[in-house]
Parts: structure tokens; C-alpha cells; sequence
């Protein structure tokens, strides 16, 4: 059976992948278990564990947040030193991370849509944000999926209120 660590389980789009998940052997610390800004417990805790996959569902998502001066570092910090961390534990424990990302890495310009290759143009910092974690994940990881969308969703999501 697969073993699976899910990361940011109690968020809105992580509780939607823990519900299709629970299957399998599935791990699913809190916050308070296991924080992913703390590089240190999260190296132990892939020594102190296997994996098949980690979902990573962790991020900084408030968008217009992002833009404040005042929130780049935390930004930045969930959104490209958390996913190229976890990419270097996935290739060194041998396992496959599932990475979600956004569409904000590209400038919204193109009517036809995006394919997988195209390149990036974040036009702000969120999307700057994003692009770097992809980026990060790709160099640091050789089996990876990166997942972009273009809005969070999950139980109880009400898009139009």
C-alpha cells in the first residue's frame, strides 16, 4: 500500500485531497505536529519516516496580502524555500512530491491558455512567489507534479457569495 504524507491537511484544499486520499497509508501531521517553516524537524521527520508521495498543500495564498513589502519574506518563505526543502527530501528518501502551484506565474495574457511549458511572467510577487517554488522543485527533485490552478478549492468553498 502506498504511504502518503500530506502536508497542510486542515486547509481548504487539504482537506479536500485528505478525503480522497484516506485509503491509503495516510499521514497527515497538524501544524503543531510538524511545522514546515522548521527545516530541522522537517528533515527528522522524513529520516524518522518513508514515503511514497508527499502532497504538499501548504502555501501562502492570500494574494493580496502577498504585494504588502512587509509580507515578502513569509511569502517567499512558504511559497519557495518550503517546496525546494521538501524537494530536497523527496530526492534524497527516494519519493515523489506533488507540488501545487498557480496560474499567477504567468501574466493572464494569453486568451488560449497556457501550456505546461510556457514561460513564466508573474506580473507580482505572489506569482514571483510561486515561479520560484516551481523552480525550486524541479531543480532540487527528480520525480515531481506540479499542480497549477487557478483557485483553491475544498469543502464548505463558497466561490460565490
Amino acid at each position: 500500500m502506498l504511504k502518503v504524507l500530506l502536508l497542510g491537511s486542515t486547509g481548504l484544499l487539504g482537506r479536500a485531497v485528505k478525503a480522497e486520499f484516506e485509503k491509503y497509508d495516510l499521514e497527515s501531521p497538524s501544524r503543531s505536529e510538524l511545522d514546515v517553516t522548521d527545516f530541522a524537524s522537517l528533515e527528522s521527520y522524513f529520516s524518522d519516516n518513508s514515503f511514497d508521495f508527499v502532497i504538499n498543500c501548504t502555501g501562502y495564498n492570500a494574494v493580496d496580502d502577498a504585494e504588502k513589502p512587509e509580507n515578502h519574506e513569509e511569502v517567499f518563505l512558504h511559497n519557495e524555500k518550503v517546496p525546494e526543502m521538501l524537494a530536497k527530501l523527496c530526492e534524497a528518501h527516494n519519493c515523489t512530491l506533488v507540488q501545487f502551484s498557480s496560474d499567477y506565474v504567468f501574466d493572464g495574457e494569453n486568451a488560449d491558455g497556457y501550456s505546461e511549458d510556457a514561460s513564466y511572467d508573474p506580473i507580482n510577487v505572489y506569482g514571483q512567489s510561486k515561479m520560484a517554488g516551481e523552480v525550486a522543485v524541479a531543480e532540487n527533485c527528480s520525480k515531481y507534479f506540479v499542480i497549477r490552478m487557478s483557485w483553491l478549492f475544498g469543502p464548505g468553498f463558497n466561490c460565490c457569495k
